[in-house]
């Protein structure tokens, strides 16, 4: 063999190494760049992973879809405890001793003067005070703040809308004094209370003009009332006279008298206040319309009332009740007074 035909030989056997590897699907993984094979790959297909013949790279093609997660490993083991942290400023030192003796003081209080004078207490809100009379706890508001004397100025000054007793004080140089505060979205009442604010039976065999009276104990007095009234936007009291055969006004039976002592001859729901008028007479719807009240008709088979609010500022509260006409067979008699109301 001639050196021209081995060289020949040679080149012919490189051509058809080379054509095989394109073809075969399933050959050797090359161990040297003289002979090429590629297992389980398309070598030069453009598929899978591809094996450089020239040169015996791995050439690797787009990722496969991820596999299933595997199974959760163990736990590992716990870490070391961290150092401790600084240690913190020491609270208040707390006296329970001192604090059940001022609870007790408190507790033993019987007025917002007793909580000042004897307790130091300055500050306004709600305090446990025991009633002289009787030794019960009362939950009151004391308002040590002077100048105030209603519901309203309470609720305005200090935030207050809790219905219940408060201690107010109209000024510094005058005692504080007690009222029953009404709360409601549109309005707060002050109320006045007085002894005895259920319905009471005219007694005794009385016939004559006002020859029965009765008078009401306010929780207050007088200058007091004024105090709260000459503030207020307005005031009532309701009244209240049942009858069977009893007059009410007719033939000056009846009466009440004013704050200023005037002896007063119209009923509660007589807005015009005319003497001898109710509040049938006002409407016009009376048992008996040739009287301005029922119970001035005098009918001791018919069981009738008369009732309404009393509401002239300037004559309220009402001091006094007289009654007559209650002396015969079968004539009854009740009435009520109830407590006065300031709003505004």
């Amino acid at each position: 063999m001639t050196y021209n035909t081995f060289i020949l030989l040679i080149v012919i056997l490189k051509f058809w190494s080379g054509v095989i590897c394109q073809s075969q699907k399933n050959i050797q993984i090359p161990s040297d760049k003289s002979s090429c094979g590629v297992v389980n790959v398309n070598c030069a297909s453009g598929q899978g992973t591809t094996v450089d013949c020239e040169t015996g790279t791995r050439l690797y093609g787009p990722p496969g879809k991820r596999g299933p997660a595997g199974a959760t490993g163990p736990r590992g083991p716990k870490g070391n405890t961290g150092s401790q942290g600084p240690k913190g400023k020491p609270g208040n030192s707390v006296n329970v001793e001192e604090i059940k003796n001022q609870i007790m003081k408190q507790i033993g209080a019987h007025s917002c003067e007793d909580l000042t004078e004897n307790y130091g207490v300055t500050k306004s809100g709600f305090y446990i005070l025991r009633s002289i009379e009787t030794s019960q706890l009362n939950y009151i508001y004391c308002s040590f703040e002077p100048g105030i004397s209603t519901c309203n100025q309470l609720r305005n000054s200090q935030g207050v809308n809790e219905t219940g007793l408060y201690i107010v004080r109209p000024d510094a140089s005058l005692p504080s004094f007690k009222i029953f505060c009404k709360f409601s979205l549109r309005d707060a009442i002050t109320e006045i209370w007085h002894d005895n604010m259920n319905e009471i039976e005219v007694e005794g065999n009385c016939e004559s003009q006002g020859c029965y009276t009765w008078t009401p104990n306010y929780s207050l007095n007088q200058g007091q009332i004024v105090s709260i009234i000459s503030i207020s936007r307005e005031c009532r009291q309701f009244v209240k006279f049942r009858c069977k055969g009893v007059l009410l006004f007719r033939d000056g039976h009846g009466h009440w008298v004013s704050r200023t002592g005037q002896k007063m001859r119209y009923w509660g729901g007589s807005t015009s206040m005319r003497g001898n008028y109710c509040a049938c007479g006002e409407n016009g719807n009376c048992v008996d319309n040739r009287y301005k009240c029922n119970c001035d008709n005098n009918q001791i088979k018919i069981l009738t009332s008369d009732e309404g609010y009393l509401t002239d500022k300037t004559v309220l509260p009402l001091k006094e009740v007289g009654f007559g006409d209650n002396g015969d067979a079968g004539e009854k008699a009740w009435f009520t007074i109830g407590k006065l109301e300031c709003m505004g």
